[in-house]
């Protein structure tokens, strides 16, 4: 695991996750090395600028390369929320996850990519105590950050001041599909 305040670079290994996804079923990011993985950190304010990137980027990934195996664990830092709200939050952020897995699957059917369940798995994650935030060395999500992880190592990180973020972020999948 990251020391405290050290973010993951690439080529750092990436920590075990246990978690419970935002319907609650428990989960861990071990024994997926057949996936690359990317995991993405975002807060109620910086998840709008990531959506938008990545909205537009996951499409075209799947579109680009509809062998790969993918897993995508999107992350909400809810640290700063009271734990008290939990149980009010809780069922919000399951109805808001469903609406934008929806929204996803009609945006890919307009296109026409078909998503495979068995090759794209998409899982959100609230993180209540910001423990898989610091688990990748961030203190925060206020500037959204992925990680791109092959076989448990960091090959890609990007965060909000990337520039050309999407473009760099489907370059980087080019050269993980097809390898020299």
């Amino acid at each position: 695991m990251a020391a405290p305040g050290k973010i993951l670079q690439v080529g750092d290994k990436v920590p075990i996750l246990r978690y419970q996804d935002v319907s609650g079923k428990p989960g861990t990011n071990t024994g997926r090395d057949d996936y690359i993985i990317v995991y993405s950190f975002a807060d109620r304010k910086s998840s709008k600028k990531l959506m938008d990137v990545m909205e537009e980027s996951q499409l075209e990934l799947v579109r680009a390369h509809p062998r790969l195996k993918l897993i995508f664990f999107n992350i909400a830092d809810l640290s700063a929320l009271p734990g008290a709200l939990r149980h009010l939050i809780g069922p919000v952020l399951e109805k808001m996850n469903d609406y934008a897995m929806k929204k996803m699957r009609r945006g890919y059917e307009k296109a026409g990519v078909n998503l495979d369940p068995r090759a794209v798995e998409l899982v959100f994650i609230p993180d209540w105590k910001g423990e898989l935030l610091r688990a990748f060395g961030l203190p925060d999500a206020c500037d959204f950050r992925v990680f791109v992880a092959v076989r448990g190592e960091i090959a890609g990180v990007f965060d909000s001041n990337t520039p050309r973020m999407g473009e760099k972020f489907c370059r980087l999948f080019d050269r993980l599909a097809h390898p020299k």
